[in-house]
């Protein structure tokens, strides 16, 4: 059979015929696409193969790492602060859940590797010790499949490695159980029967970058190629200049005194030249630097104009008013508004998974209670923020006038009682009488 995208009918049976139908497709998904971006995060993208015409001109291969900058600049803007995970209703449990599995690190790795392939996937289970923990997997090694309704519920998730003696081996979970299969070539279950794996749902949850799944520079990948493409032959040039040919016009050179002109960057035309003197300097070369120089620069512009990432390492990005930075980030900004939106929903989604399995001890709607709060990791300028706390002076509430400086202010309930007991303090040591006697 031919699978040509991850949806199914519901009832279908998964066999392992089917299930390697479905290994096939995504191994060609891989290959095509998520190696390539991949690769581009590890600034290994292949720019294309040069021919060396000769051993004596240079040729150079740079490759610039726009991908993993942009992925970690966007990511550390969205999770650099870590995500708060708060209980509504005050519950033991999210706490507990959040510090033992680790969810703030996990959410990191979410955002970053949503930021790579587009979209991540957190993955539910009972770990060895009978707690319930999170791990996260990616497009390279995991996929969902989903029914052909229109609400395209999950139905199957399937995860595969290789282990230590290169042979494939995985899992495939739905809504109520797990089998463990091995590829060695053909797929074959290896479990007698399928185990419970404790939640009501197929227990892993798809955390997208955005409604269509494209990575932050999948757009960008043929301008990353051009560019590091130009700069390599921009470098070719330099190295071209610094081995400028010699050129000997009006005198013979023996052959002992020059070899292969490649090799010693020699030119020799014997014979008169224009009833002059012996002409002995050095060819020069068209400067195409200008040019060069805005085609580069026009390239990056674009690179992070079109994936929407403020370059925060342009020379003039930190010299900027507050609310000049602000418009700076603005694109950025709303680029992570809406993944948080799609991150928010799909914790829904696991955290419903979670509730719904017993070791928790917590009702099954218990997750409407929980919610994630983001912050944006954005540079602060103290003395802008304490100017702006000392204009609302006599205009606001004092607990306003120091909620305006969150860089210096932490908690501002706190700060509040900080100073009224300064105030009792002072009241406490009495004035001085400023009355004289006469």
């Amino acid at each position: 059979m031919v699978i040509r995208s991850y949806r199914i009918a519901a009832g279908t049976q998964m066999t392992p015929e089917l299930l390697a139908d479905f290994i096939t497709y995504h191994d060609r998904q891989v290959k095509d696409r998520f190696l390539p971006l991949q690769r581009a995060y590890e600034n290994k993208l292949d720019i294309g193969k040069r021919i060396k015409p000769s051993n004596f001109k240079p040729n150079n291969i740079l490759k610039v790492g726009f991908a993993r900058y942009m992925t970690d600049a966007f990511a550390g803007y969205m999770t650099g602060i870590q995500p708060a995970f708060q209980d509504d209703e005050g519950g033991e449990f999210l706490p507990f859940f959040v510090r033992y599995a680790g969810l703030p690190g996990l959410t990191a790795e979410l955002a970053r590797q949503a930021d790579i392939f587009g979209k991540a996937y957190l993955m539910a289970f009972v770990d060895a010790q009978g707690e319930v923990s999170a791990a996260v997997t990616t497009p390279l090694d995991s996929f969902i499949i989903y029914d052909e309704g229109i609400s395209r519920d999950p139905v199957f998730f399937v995860h595969y490695y290789k282990d230590w003696t290169g042979i494939r081996r995985g899992t495939i979970s739905d809504a109520e159980s797990i089998w463990e299969f091995v590829i060695d070539p053909s797929v074959r279950y290896t479990d007698e029967a399928p185990r419970p794996h404790g939640f009501a749902g197929v227990p892993a949850v798809r955390f997208s970058e955005n409604a269509s799944d494209i990575g932050l520079y999948e757009e960008q990948l043929d301008l990353i190629k051009g560019y590091s493409r130009a700069l390599s032959y921009e470098l070719d040039d330099i190295q071209s200049f610094a081995q400028a040919i010699l050129k000997v016009l009006g005198a013979q050179l023996s052959e002992g005194d020059k070899q292969d002109l490649r090799e010693t960057q020699i030119i020799n035309v014997p014979g008169s030249y224009s009833g002059q003197e012996v002409v002995v300097d050095f060819l020069s070369k068209p400067d195409g630097n200008n040019t060069q120089e805005n085609f580069l620069n026009r390239v990056e512009r674009l690179i992070f104009s079109t994936a929407m990432v403020a370059d925060i390492s342009s020379e003039n990005f930190g010299t900027q008013s507050g609310i000049a930075l602000l418009y700076k980030l603005l694109s950025m900004s709303n680029l992570a508004a809406a993944k948080e939106a799609l991150f928010k929903k799909s914790f829904d989604e696991f955290f419903r998974l979670v509730c719904s399995c017993p070791v928790t001890g917590e009702a099954e709607d218990a997750w409407l209670s929980y919610k994630v709060v983001f912050s944006r990791n954005l540079p602060e300028s103290l003395l802008e923020q304490a100017e702006t706390a000392a204009k609302l002076s006599g205009i606001t509430s004092r607990e306003t006038q120091l909620s305006a400086m969150p860089a210096i202010v932490s908690d501002v309930q706190a700060e509040l009682g900080r100073i009224r007991e300064e105030e009792q303090d002072a009241w406490a040591g009495g004035f001085p009488d400023e009355r004289t006697d006469t």
